[in-house]
């Protein structure tokens, strides 16, 4: 400390300096801290900042005066930030926040925080605010009427803490590693989540995209803060609160789940069991880690100090993160980290310090290595570091990365990838990096330019194949080398996602911008260089439409006036633009978000500045302008820091100004500005060369930013505007927006619309309707639009709220809008003697012209010739424009086949969609043809008179059935007669291309059944278009797996386990289905249904069940029925639903499946199957089948095991823990699983495992219970069970374990035998032959002879058995597979054992809150279990429940 004191008061003496310390907690910091600055006469100044009142007192010599107290929020400003929070979380403000909100003020004290988490609690979970507000003192009986502030906080952090799911406290516990006041990055922190295996992603999500919205959602709530954005806003970093720091660390103290030492603490709490440690040791000279802690089991370890006081990390084997910031003295000048390729287990390494960092020659023992970051120079980088093939994430500053890049496949981040001596292949290489997303390269030589030229060319072959870049950086650590580009370099493809691109000037100047650059359409941030900024490359710039930060040097001057047009740059928020000569303009509504202006250019003899900042004002946002100018002479530097200031004292918010006057900046001209210079009285005509010629004005100003000769700043872009489009042609138009897709609707002059239709002729009228007459408009070019002029006089407010609406609409399958007129003209006429004013009112609204004609017409014409792929994309479509405009909250009303037409394409459209905008709601429904409008209207129209939504659901239901039966008539023919009508024309057709029969036949059955569903009389009942969409898509991927011959489980597709250790994916297995069958929907049995009921078949099997399920496709047969997969369309949840067949017909059977659904009900934990509902039969007495609705998986640990995929000690691990952990809340609940085996337990595409099937599930307390006949198998008992032993526990379900653990290390059963006697004996073959007391438990003397009489035997170690296997599993299968049931280990020691401690956390696996009863008379008659099973289907039905107490 005493070095770095010294060293800053060498450097303050004689400067005038400012500075400011921030947080300092104790006066004696500040005696140490103030030795640090020198007393003089330069007015330099100090701001400290405290919460202590003395500390404050000692840092101003205790004169009182010199203390700013900070006043906290007014009640009124309390009151905002409150709403505002509400606001923006997109809730609307409750009324009940009236009754507390003056409690709420008083209680949050004006402090931020507070008021952040309370309105995060009100808008999470409103039901505090109706229980704060159900009488007047409810909030204070909930905080205290006059609580601390202190402790009001810790109370509502403590509710915010308790709503939180699971995963984000997990990752909020977290921060608290973190010293008080640390920033960290967001970037940084998701990495260390997924590191941890806090992130559990689903099969399609990343786990770092998922890591990042965990992050927001805590920044949301204000439990992480924002702290700063950096000058150009691109990186922010973020804190916690000191108080959240305080309740977290609390929190993390009572779970064990980071241990803190900080040395400015007295007593530090240890445990026993240290799994995460943080070490806070400023800037201690001495401090140690306590030597009371165990620290074997530390898998994560965080060092905050000084270089001399950081422990050897070596002692930490079992390290999974390892983050080390420390400052070295100056004695200190390397660290080696050499040792590191020991921690075979880290995943992640992060090094910051002020020394040179010397890795190891050899890393590739680091298998696991996911991220490594040094943030320092390193000496040498190892050769073999691209064969890390877990590697994510490296980030290394210094040497250079070997040849092979190509192989590190998984990298998403490249920091530091320096291009000297890089060869064409190695840079090449760079495009094998498909997952690539962060591309950070420098070059550190000063080489010949033309070597980093080629070097560049070749880079841009690779960096076309990085389909998922999003941020690519090119920088010089060298200021010796620039390399000009005339265009040489180009990308035959660029990355589609790409945000950030800097190609900064240091190392390469563009002779003009690339037209590649122009494509991406995601960039965020472009910093670029050229040597001249012509105007279409400008007007390029601004159709991106997301870029925040732009920084652009130019090398040339341009030759007249850059103009920012209004709507220029709509998002923009940081502008840097650097050229020898500043001469921009910008107009009202041009870079309306822009917060930093950031100028560089030079000062000229002579020059008039005045308008080189014309209309900055209208930059209403504008926070802050920073200038670096050149300085020809002390007159020019006057004239232009005036110019600078008169230019900003228009502004009306005042932005800060800091300008820096520096040496002339190189820049170049034109030869004609050299020969005329520069000055704002105008320029000669050779100065346009960088122009476009003056025809083309108009388009320039038609963009948002365009070089435009020198104008007064009150001529606005609207009026040049308005002058061009005057001297084009009238048509000109409608004719361009016909051309781009793209273009907007405009405001149409009403003679445009008479000519184009001959004044409204006859010849023109394609159709017309009460309220409108449609007609024909013909361009100039042979282009058609359609004019539709209403007839019926609309209010002008009105009208344009319609076309607003209209202007909202753009979609494949909704008719364009093009463009709208209202005009008003006054006009004299005769009434009778007397001459009157009469008012003409022209409302018109143009659109597209269809020439295919409508539905209507196709469906009753038999030679359209459309084979059943036309009809089916006619029906998609038709959903997708009906989804569409009920998502935008519009109701077509009027939806038949006369309204929807097609285009060149035969692309279905709707029109006459928005007609109740125009005339208001009194007049709704319009039908524009009522002859044809009512066979499509829905029921409760005609009774009364009642239009919603689920109206359009009904005509588009009526539309569905009928392209699939073609008959229009209420009563349409059945399933099976549609079907077989389709089927024999689908077979004689053979013009349905690629698309399979069997895929048509499947598509006719899923369209027939929507329109059945659509035109249901009870709107309540028909589904909405989500809904149809869904259906639609799902089919769509049921086609793909049909066509790829996939089978029952996309964990054949896929397997991809992200959990704690994160094992590799699993490739995917043979087949182990027949090829893909789907549910058909069939008629019900005796031609007549039950209410509420539809039917299905499958696999020979008929489902009846309820409608709001839609069945999908078996997946599975067992001895008890059929399971397949369905979707709740109430939810559109993905459910399993089981159907057991004839449960009455064997008694035994039905008592399984009653004990079964009782167990079910009460059980709620993630690693067991969850019952979701038990569908109610129609008739109570004589019911036979029952249904199950499961909550859906994919596959079973069975099929897993069986398959060929390999299964790396991670996946054993996990399959095994959560085995375990659903094991350890069966067995708090007093149950006794009795048939587990690796069938059942089921498995989903994140490795999820849930223990299934209870039907011989028992409670602990029930004795003398065998395992029966329904037992399949016998490899999973256990010895007390084949020993028929009475007494039996726990543990039997804990050899079933062993057995499966075994079973996963070695692909086959342990235990391979189907007889007793036989596998006793292989038992001990295994165990070895067992001592005297191993055989104490066994009740039965014969028992216990015949295995005294087996032969002896050593055993078969575990090891020989499985030589793949980890040490710590062998140990815990060892501990699992004891003979005698009192020494064998119990389901909570497994979890502890330091195989499962990696994954283990006692705190997150908590027991089941009371025991299960399961007392059921074993002798119930099938008529009492009948009655028991309808009790049971009661408790998922309660509305039900209330109708038979009734």
């Amino acid at each position: 400390m005493h070095h770095l004191i010294h060293d800053l008061r060498e450097y303050l003496q004689d400067k005038r300096y400012f500075v400011i310390i921030d947080d300092l907690w104790a006066a004696s910091v500040w005696d140490v801290v103030s030795r640090a600055f020198p007393e003089g006469n330069c007015c330099s100044r100090i701001v400290t900042t405290t919460e202590i009142m003395e500390v404050a007192l000692a840092c101003c010599d205790y004169c009182p005066k010199h203390i700013c107290k900070l006043e906290t929020l007014s009640d009124d400003d309390s009151e905002k930030l409150l709403l505002e929070r509400i606001v923006v979380s997109g809730n609307q403000i409750p009324q009940q926040l009236d009754d507390v909100l003056p409690q709420i003020m008083r209680n949050c004290g004006g402090l931020p925080l507070a008021i952040i988490i309370v309105a995060s609690l009100l808008v999470s979970q409103p039901e505090k605010l109706e229980q704060w507000g159900h009488t007047q003192n409810s909030f204070g009986s909930i905080f205290g009427t006059n609580p601390t502030m202190e402790g009001f906080i810790r109370q509502i952090l403590s509710i915010s803490f308790n709503s939180l799911p699971y995963y984000l406290k997990t990752c909020l516990l977290y921060l608290s590693s973190y010293p008080e006041g640390c920033l960290f990055l967001k970037d940084d922190l998701v990495k260390l989540w997924v590191a941890e295996g806090f992130i559990h992603a689903k099969e399609w999500e990343d786990m770092e995209d998922l890591a990042g919205r965990y992050f927001d959602e805590l920044v949301n709530v204000g439990l992480i803060q924002v702290m700063d954005i950096n000058y150009n806003y691109k990186l922010p970093s973020y804190s916690v609160h000191h108080m959240v720091l305080d309740f977290i660390t609390c929190k993390s103290i009572e779970e064990n789940f980071i241990t803190v030492v900080d040395y400015s603490e007295t007593t530090t709490p240890l445990t026993d069991k240290v799994r995460r440690l943080s070490l806070h040791f400023g800037s201690a000279t001495h401090a140690t880690t306590p030597a009371s802690a165990r620290l074997s089991n530390v898998r994560s370890l965080f060092y905050f100090g000084l270089f001399n006081c950081m422990p050897s990390f070596m002692v930490f084997k079992l390290l999974r993160v390892l983050i080390l910031n420390f400052w070295g003295d100056p004695g200190n000048t390397s660290f080696n980290l050499t040792g590191i390729c020991e921690l075979v287990w880290l995943r992640y390494l992060q090094v910051s310090c002020n020394v040179t960092v010397k890795l190891p020659d050899q890393i590739e023992s680091m298998g696991h290595l996911e991220t490594l970051e040094i943030k320092a120079k390193v000496y040498a980088v190892p050769l073999d570091i691209v064969r890390l093939s877990s590697l994510s994430h490296l980030h290394l500053r210094g040497g250079t990365i070997p040849n092979g890049i190509g192989c590190m496949r998984s990298l998403r981040t490249l920091k530091y990838f320096d291009l000297v001596n890089k060869s064409v292949d190695n840079l090449r290489g760079l495009g094998e990096l498909a997952n690539l997303r962060d591309l950070h390269l420098t070059y550190s030589s000063s080489l010949p330019s033309e070597h980093l030229k080629r070097n560049l060319i070749a880079l841009a072959s690779s960096l076309g194949k990085l389909c998922n870049l999003k941020s690519l950086t090119l920088a010089s650590e060298t200021a010796a080398t620039v390399v000009p580009f005339d265009g040489s370099i180009s990308m035959s493809s660029t990355p589609a996602f790409l945000e950030r691109l800097e190609l900064l000037p240091s190392i390469c100047i563009f002779s003009r911008l690339p037209k590649w650059i122009f494509q991406f359409q995601k960039l965020c941030i472009l910093k670029v260089a050229v040597r001249e900024l012509l105007a279409n490359d400008i007007d390029s710039i601004t159709g991106l439409p997301s870029l925040t930060v732009l920084s652009l040097c130019v090398h040339t001057a341009p030759g007249q006036r850059i103009v920012f047009n209004d709507g220029a740059f709509p998002v923009l928020k940081y502008f840097k633009f650097r050229c020898g000569v500043l001469s921009m303009s910008f107009m009202a509504g041009a870079m309306p978000n822009l917060r930093r202006l950031k100028l560089g250019f030079n000062t000229h003899v002579g020059e008039k500045y005045g308008n080189m900042l014309a209309g900055i004002e209208h930059l209403l946002n504008l926070q802050d302008i920073a200038g670096k100018i050149g300085v020809a002479t002390e007159s020019d530097r006057k004239a232009a820091e005036s110019a600078i200031k008169g230019a900003i004292s228009k502004h009306p918010q005042s932005p800060m100004l800091n300008v820096q006057w520096v040496d002339l900046v190189e820049e170049e001209y034109h030869a004609s500005e050299k020969q005329h210079g520069r000055q704002e009285k105008g320029l000669s005509g050779e100065n346009h060369a960088v122009l476009e010629k003056a025809k083309d004005t108009k388009k320039h100003a038609d963009s948002g930013v365009s070089q435009l000769p020198d104008l007064p700043s009150t001529v606005s872009s609207s009026r040049l505007k308005s002058e061009n489009i005057a001297q084009a042609s009238k048509h000109h138009v409608l004719e361009s927006m016909l051309c781009d897709e793209s273009a907007q609707p405009e405001s149409l002059e009403v003679s445009v619309l008479e000519d184009i239709t001959n004044n409204f002729s006859d010849d023109q009228e394609i159709s017309k309707n009460r309220f409108v007459v449609v007609y024909k408009g013909e361009l100039q070019n042979g282009s058609v639009v359609v004019v539709k002029r209403f007839t019926i006089a609309i209010d002008y407010n009105l009208f344009l709220d319609a076309v607003d609406c209209l202007m909202s609409v753009k979609h494949n399958n909704i008719v364009r809008f093009l463009g709208y007129c209202a005009n008003s003209q006054e006009n004299a006429a005769k009434e009778g003697s007397k001459s009157v004013s009469v008012v003409t009112q022209e409302r018109l609204c143009c659109f597209e012209y269809l020439r295919n004609g409508n539905l209507q017409m196709h469906l009753t014409d038999e030679s359209c010739g459309f084979d059943w792929q036309m009809w089916y994309q006619i029906i998609e479509g038709i959903c997708q424009g009906v989804h569409y405009l009920h998502n935008k909250s519009i109701t077509p009303l009027d939806l038949n086949p006369a309204n929807i037409m097609f285009d060149d394409k035969m692309v279905p459209k709707i029109v006459h969609y928005a007609y109740t905008r125009f005339l208001g709601e009194a007049t709704s429904p319009v039908l524009t043809n009522i002859g044809d409008s009512l066979a499509y209207m829905a029921p409760e129209y005609f009774g009364f008179g009642e239009i919603t939504s689920k109206s359009d659901i009904y005509s588009l239901g009526v539309i569905i059935m009928q392209i699939v039966t073609g008959e229009n008539k209420k009563d349409f023919p059945s399933i099976q007669s549609v079907l077989e009508s389709w089927r024999s024309r689908l077979e004689s057709d053979g013009s349905q291309g690629h698309t399979s029969l069997e895929t048509c036949y499947l598509q006719v059955n899923l369209c027939y059944l929507i329109g059945i569903r659509c035109i249901e009389h009870d709107p309540g009942k028909r589904p909405n278009t989500r809904d149809i969409i869904d259906s639609l898509d799902t089919l769509e991927i049921m086609e793909c797996l049909v066509k790829h011959d996939v089978g029952n489980s996309s964990l054949e597709q896929m397997l991809v386990c992200s959990k704690v250790e994160e094992p590799k994916a699993l490739p995917a297995p043979p087949s182990v289905s027949c090829k893909l069958k789907m549910a058909m929907m069939v008629d019900p049995p005796n031609g007549t249904g039950n209410h509420g009921k539809h039917y299905y078949t499958m696999w020979q099997t008929m489902f009846e069940i309820d409608t709001k399920y839609m069945p999908i496709k078996p997946i599975g047969r067992g001895a008890y029925g059929i399971v397949c997969s369905s979707t709740n369309q109430e939810n559109n949840e993905k459910v399993a639903i089981k159907k057991i067949n004839n449960v009455f017909d064997n008694r035994v059977d039905a008592l399984r499946t009653l004990r079964e659904l009782k167990l079910l009900r009460h059980l709620r934990h993630e690693n067991v199957i969850a019952l979701k509902d038990i569908m109610m039969p129609v008739h109570r007495r004589s019911f036979k089948d029952v249904y199950l609705v499961f909550e859906l998986m994919d596959t079973d640990l069975h099929q897993i095991i069986k398959s060929s995929q390999p299964l790396s000690n991670d996946h054993c691990q996990y399959f095994l823990f959560q085995l375990l952990r659903g094991l350890k809340y069966l067995h708090s609940a007093g149950i006794l699983h009795r048939d587990l085996k690796p069938g059942n337990l089921l498995v989903n595409a994140n490795c999820d495992l849930k223990i299934c099937d209870f039907g011989l599930a028992r409670t602990n307390n029930t004795k003398g219970q065998f395992m029966t006949e329904y037992v399949v198998t016998c490899l999973y008992r256990a010895p007390e069970l084949l020993l028929c032993c009475d007494n039996y526990g726990t543990s039997i379900d804990v050899w079933s374990v062993g057995c499966i653990f075994a079973e996963l290390l070695g692909r086959k059963p342990i235990f391979p035998r189907t007889q007793c006697l036989d596998q006793l004996k292989l038992i001990v073959n295994v165990l070895g032959t067992m001592s005297e007391n191993d055989l104490e438990f066994i009740d039965n003397p014969k028992a216990r002879k015949y295995i005294k009489s087996l032969p002896y035997t050593p055993g078969t170690p575990l090891t020989s058995m499985y030589p793949q296997a980890h040490p710590l599993a062998i140990d815990l299968l060892q501990k699992m597979l004891v003979f005698d049931p009192s020494k064998r280990i119990s389901v909570t020691e497994a979890l502890e054992h330091p195989y499962m401690s990696p994954l283990y956390d006692p705190s997150a696996n908590p027991p089941a809150q009371v025991p299960i009863d399961l007392d059921i008379d074993e002798n119930l008659g099938v008529e009492m279990i009948r009655e028991m099973l309808w009790q049971e289907m009661l408790q998922y039905h309660p509305e039900a429940a209330r109708m038979v107490n009734m």
